[in-house]
């Protein structure tokens, strides 16, 4: 079903769907631009926030647009990405970190134009010692120069280190919060987080029946 929606949207042009993610896509840019930013973690406070639906719909806008994109599965705990490509998990960002494969390998085409993805890999032991790792920052350097966007998924802020290490890493981030779902503790643990590991915040993403963007 996740490929034959995903097919769906990227072939079509003025369905609600496609409205909402090209604002939220003028949104990102513009906050690209402003703070020269190209690699964006995604997070949310809790599980199923809708972070993996609304990293591809982003993705697939851009690359609508001839844009290079590139998605990294750094939910270690869940990984979803290569489910919903249909890819190997062989080799992926936690064997590219480790020094077990070359980034070449880790990167995987899709059947969608101009979108690749890293997938999570096979490695789920010691990962905050390796995102700090220098293959880290190389990764981040290289893929800079390589891409016109990359967006990462990551875990829930509220069980997992790794996402706020990852986003401590990236240029910026953009949170995505379920109507209903987030409290107020939720959201003051998240602002801590923030200040605590100086990540950078370009939005927030208000997911309901349309997905909005809210602003700073």
């Amino acid at each position: 079903m996740s490929k034959e929606k995903y097919s769906t949207f990227f072939g079509s042009n003025g369905s609600k769907i496609d409205q909402d993610y090209e604002r939220l896509k003028a949104n990102i840019t513009f906050a690209a631009k402003k703070n020269k930013a190209k690699i964006f973690t995604i997070l949310s406070p809790n599980a199923k926030d809708g972070k993996t639906s609304f990293l591809i719909y982003t993705a697939l806008s851009y690359c609508k647009e001839q844009k290079k994109v590139l998605l990294i599965d750094g939910d270690f705990n869940k990984p979803a990405l290569h489910k919903e490509f249909h890819l190997s998990n062989e080799k992926g960002l936690s064997n590219y970190l480790t020094g077990e494969h070359s980034l070449s390998a880790c990167i995987q085409p899709t059947a969608y134009p101009d979108l690749s993805v890293i997938t999570a890999g096979t490695i789920s032991k010691h990962l905050e010692s390796i995102i700090h790792s220098r293959h880290m920052n190389t990764l981040i350097n290289t893929l800079r120069k390589s891409y016109d966007y990359v967006f990462i998924d990551t875990d829930a802020l509220k069980e997992s280190t790794t996402a706020k290490l990852l986003a401590a890493k990236s240029d910026s981030s953009i949170v995505v919060i379920r109507k209903k779902k987030a409290n107020t503790e939720d959201l003051t643990e998240m602002n801590a987080a923030f200040k605590s590991y100086d990540i950078h915040l370009t939005g927030a993403v208000f997911n309901t029946r349309r997905i909005a963007w809210l602003k700073r």
